[in-house]
């Protein structure tokens, strides 16, 4: 674990670096590696002209991979690092006996490392130089072979050479692919995870939508948006009921809301809208009237917005209030009857009320002995006031 933590490391955070980026940097660690072990190869057959180019490619090598993954310079790195490829590739051909040494290996190698690692705008120019250069040190090789040096001492020199070369190259293309390949899988992978989060995000959006619907449909009260020209954008089932039971139309999206409207009502309608589109909300209660009824309605204006603040239309919602215009009457009733009842306690009571206090005054000071003139005043009293009783019972009996 520790050893792929320092390898990310070491090419790049995935965030930071491009996918050829990353691929540059892994590959120049793994050259340099493999470098190391060229320079083993060539110290074991003493092959000490190979040693000095193998330890210049070394240090160039580390000032490629300095360059590109802490310098940002990937681009510039990576076109000079092909041109001393091609000329360390060259050399070691020249010096280690041409096509009778292991070098058009090495062609291979830097040919996948240049194809992985640039744009693919530059993969033409990369296959016509390694055709164009293999090609130019054949023909060297085979009209002027004096040219080429030779360097093997001993038999088993080459086959050792040739085996390491192998070996090397193909240590070194297996990383490259499976480098690719993680990538590309890696890549595979976040691509699934985006779609799916998408596809989430979406099925979300959706059921929210539901919800959102279901709820606007299951309202008693009518919803319609308004477009800018007074065109219905949406509406919901409530409108659509009503409109048909009233009118035996169906509204529709596109259609104009004014011909939906009351004629009693339209120029305060397209008033009120005009408002709503400038941003104001308004609302108004009111009665209208139909064909075989009368309905209160609570109607409310407001500006709909778009993400950014602007304004792209308007809400208008319409809210029978018959029921609560019959209860508010209901009420006015009531209060108007104990009014009523209030008014005949401190008034209508007062009169037959004070007449017997006076009469029972007038008995007392005769010591209780009431003539019958006292009694017959007092019974009349009595009687009005029973009678004031009776009419207070009947408003209430009334108000319940």
């Amino acid at each position: 674990m520790k050893l792929k933590y320092w390898f990310d490391h070491l090419i790049g955070p995935v965030d930071e670096f491009s996918m050829e980026n990353r691929t540059y940097n892994a590959v120049n660690l793994i050259t340099l590696a493999l470098l190391c072990g060229f320079f083993i190869i060539n110290v074991t057959l003493h092959q000490y002209l190979l040693l000095k180019i193998t330890c210049t490619v070394i240090i160039l090598q580390s000032c490629f991979f300095y360059f590109s993954r802490f310098r940002q310079r990937f681009k510039a790195s990576i076109i000079v690092n092909a041109i001393i490829s091609y000329i360390a590739i060259i050399s070691v051909f020249i010096f280690n006996e041409g096509i009778n040494g292991p070098n058009i290996f090495l062609f291979f190698l830097t040919f996948q490392l240049l194809i992985a690692a640039t744009h693919k705008s530059l993969h033409k120019v990369w296959i016509v130089l390694h055709i164009l250069i293999v090609a130019a040190l054949l023909f060297i090789d085979f009209r002027y072979p004096p040219f080429i040096r030779v360097t093997y001492q001993f038999r088993k020199d080459r086959y050792i050479d040739f085996f390491g070369t192998y070996v090397t190259v193909m240590v070194m293309i297996y990383f490259i692919t499976i480098y690719l390949r993680s990538h590309f899988e890696l890549e595979k992978k976040r691509a699934e995870e985006r779609a799916q989060k998408i596809l989430d995000q979406k099925l979300l959006t959706q059921n929210s939508e539901a919800k959102l619907r279901a709820f606007f449909n299951s309202s008693s009260s009518c919803y319609v948006l308004i477009g800018k020209q007074l065109e219905v954008l949406d509406f919901n089932n409530a409108s659509l009921t009503f409109l048909r039971e009233v009118y035996g139309i169906d509204i529709a999206y596109g259609n104009k809301m004014r011909d939906f409207i009351n004629e009693a009502y339209k120029e305060r309608f397209v008033a009120n809208c005009g408002k709503a589109l400038l941003g104001q909300r308004s609302i108004e209660e009111l009665q209208l009237h139909y064909e075989d009824k009368r309905i209160w309605w609570q109607i409310a204006y407001e500006p709909a917005y778009d993400n950014w603040n602007n304004v792209l239309g308007l809400s208008f919602t319409a809210t029978n209030i018959n029921e609560r215009k019959h209860q508010e009457e209901k009420i006015n009733d009531r209060n108007q009857a104990l009014s009523k009842i209030a008014y005949m306690q401190s008034h209508d009571f007062r009169g037959p009320v004070a007449s017997i206090l006076g009469l029972m005054n007038m008995i007392r000071e005769q010591d209780y002995q009431a003539s019958k003139e006292y009694l017959k005043l007092l019974e009349e009293a009595a009687k009005d006031l029973d009678e004031k009783i009776h009419a207070v019972v009947k408003q209430t009996d009334e108000l319940l």
